[in-house]
């Protein structure tokens, strides 16, 4: 789990605002404790499980398996490596005691840079919000620990389609940018 103590540029200012949980209708958005990392890759998991049936589909089998040879491992890799990091924090959706959705934010106090590095939202629970309250929650922990600048990365294909639109409805601008792969 993240350090959320108060050391380095904007530590005693980053710990009260990480503290703070953010409520709306029937959903809670709050810091993850280190007990729930279990639970989250496993909604991690589920969530991106149709992104990567969309990459199959579009890259062909040959290209995926090079590409994603084991998209589960690596997806969780990401996802444990990503909270290890000193100024990054994991905040949890929680609705009827159970955490449905999740975001991994990174702060640079160098650059005052902030990445939503991750988000996800379990496939039962989309199309009600969560994701905007992350976000939202993701993009008030930016601004509150003095970042100038919100930054994340995301799919240009159909799975991404409701992901890209959440970020705009927040006022994220999209510069596309393409990927090609080959077969050698």
């Amino acid at each position: 789990m993240p350090s959320t103590g108060t050391s380095g540029t904007g530590g005693e200012t980053r710990q009260a605002v990480i503290s703070q949980t953010v409520r709306m209708e029937r959903v809670t958005v709050r810091e993850a404790t280190a007990d729930e990392l279990a639970v989250v890759q496993a909604v991690n998991l589920a969530a991106f499980e149709s992104i990567h049936e969309s990459f199959a589909d579009l890259l062909g089998p040959g290209i995926n398996a090079l590409v994603y040879p084991d998209w589960r491992e690596s997806q969780q890799r990401e996802l444990s490596e990503l909270v290890a990091k000193p100024n990054s924090v994991l905040f949890v959706a929680v609705s009827n005691l159970e955490i449905v959705g999740f975001v991994v934010v990174e702060l640079n106090f160098e650059t005052q840079v902030g990445e939503l590095c991750i988000i996800a939202v379990h496939p039962d629970s989309r199309r009600q919000g969560i994701g905007d309250a992350l976000n939202d929650r993701a993009i008030q922990v930016m601004t509150e620990s003095g970042m100038r600048l919100a930054e994340l990365g995301t799919g240009g294909d159909q799975a991404h389609a409701a992901a890209r639109r959440s970020y705009e409805r927040v006022g994220y601008t999209a510069l596309p940018l393409v990927r090609y792969y080959k077969e050698l």
